[in-house]
């Protein structure tokens, strides 16, 4: 690859974020406050870490990291994605500006940089501690597009079309899949549509990760097979601090009332057939499902994959431990970490949790709202008591959502004719083929959705009527 897409970030993040799209957890960007800060301390130590990795001093470098970014993003990783990066940018050559975000515990150093060939952005999160907790490596211009289509898809059977829907004072960008046939002499009238349903965290419309873009992937294989697919740049993305100033955020406010939204757009559009359009989420957009179905009774059914059944304290304390456990043990202060996770478990279960509730007294720094509203929410359970379609998919590698969950929604729907389940025993939480164990590293090597996906999504929906 000879060029950089600014939308392709290199990502590395601790656990101290919410419901893991990616598995290496975003610092989330609705919490308390967000606010300009000058940490001088933050902005010095961002100085350091890019000094060490300019010259290629990874053992002192990795040394800034808080443990559970060790685990993710180790020394020969490290050195690898930077090496990597300079391939594409040219070397350094000096730092244009730097700025600084205040949000809860965590300061965020944004530092724009010199390369021979373009700019870098290169983003630090460091926690109370002045550790590095995440680490962004993100190309500013966005003419730059290495995006590399799977071998299913074929984009001279669909057009992309830029657009925005959404309320007033929550407009949302998006791109609209939509293939040939719907124009020209030989139309066939209007195609089924897909709507895709982000994960947790501040999301792209392509839901990207690292080099890999699973939402670009379905909607380009999907628009190639006569489904349109619309697919949007996430609230918490487009407009972070705005989010962050609720105080009593929800994920109606995150997600839900935004695929209202979407669906009524879609509704307007000539080209799509108003009684075929399908919702798709991708683990917490997928376990939102249910709660989705129940706002929008009128689509033609309803597509998850890697949705959750279990509380998402659980499955962060799971993955927490799981990640710990990578290089076959868990250090003191892993330990440490864990049991700090599990006390402030043990809070969100007490009786006398309310709004008031400090934040940092609950799991990942997320205010009290939002757990209160998903306290009790057993989604397979509702979906056992909705009778339309409903496509359930899941890889087996996946370590963020596992077959656990995936159990949840087949012992709950096995009953229902209504319901069809596939699990892929190769596909991680991206979908994503692979081999053995999987580990966090794996999400910044290229790839693509696999092709059974596609053709699996998009065989169920021409069975629907």
């Amino acid at each position: 690859m000879n060029h950089i897409n600014a939308r392709n970030k290199v990502r590395i993040t601790d656990r101290n974020t919410f419901l893991l799209i990616t598995g290496l957890f975003t610092i989330i960007l609705f919490s308390c406050s967000r606010t300009i800060t000058q940490d001088t301390e933050c902005a010095e130590r961002a100085r350091k870490f890019l000094s060490l990795l300019v010259n290629k001093e990874y053992t002192g470098a990795v040394s800034m990291y808080n443990i559970l970014m060790k685990n993710s993003l180790p020394e020969d990783r490290l050195a690898r994605v930077w090496e990597d990066t300079l391939d594409k940018v040219g070397e350094y050559e000096n730092e244009i500006v730097l700025n600084q975000v205040k949000d809860g515990q965590f300061t965020w150093i944004f530092m724009t940089c010199k390369f021979t060939y373009v700019p870098l952005d290169i983003k630090l999160v460091f926690n109370p501690r002045k550790q590095i907790t995440g680490l962004w490596f993100l190309p500013p211009f966005s003419a730059y597009d290495t995006y590399r289509a799977p071998d299913y898809a074929d984009p001279e059977l669909f057009t992309e079309n830029e657009i925005v829907f959404g309320y007033p004072e929550w407009k949302l960008p998006g791109t609209l899949s939509l293939p040939e046939i719907t124009a020209g002499p030989e139309t066939t009238g209007p195609v089924p549509a897909v709507l895709l349903v982000h994960g947790s965290g501040p999301q792209d419309r392509d839901e990207t990760v690292g080099p890999n873009k699973p939402f670009k992937d379905i909607a380009w294989g999907l628009a190639s097979n006569q489904i349109a697919v619309l697919r949007y740049e996430k609230r918490t993305k487009r407009y972070p601090v705005k989010s962050a100033e609720i105080r009593k955020f929800t994920v109606f406010e995150e997600t839900i009332n935004d695929v209202v939204a979407a669906v009524s757009f879609l509704k307007t559009r000539k080209e799509i057939n108003p009684d075929m359009i399908f919702i798709l989420g991708h683990s917490l957009g997928g376990m939102l499902i249910p709660r989705i179905a129940l706002k929008q009774p009128h689509v033609a059914g309803f597509i998850i994959l890697a949705g959750p059944t279990r509380p998402l304290e659980l499955l962060l304390l799971e993955q927490t431990g799981y990640i710990s456990m990578i290089d076959g043990e868990v250090s003191d202060d892993e330990k440490e970490q864990i049991q700090k996770l599990k006390q402030k478990i043990a809070r969100l279960k007490q009786g006398e949790l309310s709004y008031d509730t400090p934040p940092e007294e609950l799991p990942l720094d997320i205010p009290a709202a939002y757990w209160l509203d998903l306290k009790g929410y057993m989604p397979h359970i509702i979906a056992s008591e909705i009778s339309l379609p409903f496509l359930i998919l899941q890889g087996r590698r996946d370590y963020q959502v596992t077959e656990k969950d995936f159990l949840g929604w087949k012992n709950a729907l096995k009953t229902k004719s209504n319901a069809t389940l596939i699990l892929y025993d190769n596909l991680n939480h991206l979908f994503i083929p692979g081999k053995g164990k999987s580990i966090p590293s794996e999400y910044f090597e290229e790839g693509h959705v696999d092709k059974k996906v596609i053709d699996d999504i998009t065989s169920w929906i021409k069975t629907i009527h």
